[in-house]
């Protein structure tokens, strides 16, 4: 990954992008790690899972750390 950029940089720059671009957001729902490795250049192990949730003015999502 790219080491200056923290986990939440990296996050962050991805919610961005989802927010701008709707093909990219349809193929980081679809296929997060496709799309991971689209945007930043990183390939995540096969061991990472990547779960994608979108919001709406009826839900919210809370993600607590390990």
């Amino acid at each position: 990954m790219e080491g200056t950029k923290t986990q939440e940089a990296l996050r962050a720059e991805l919610v961005a992008k989802a927010a701008e671009d709707d093909g990219f957001r349809a193929r980081l729902t679809a296929d997060p790690k496709a799309a991971i490795r689209e945007a930043l250049g990183v390939d995540l192990p096969e061991s990472v899972a990547v779960h994608v949730h979108e919001e709406t003015a009826h839900s919210a999502h809370l993600v607590l750390p390990p």
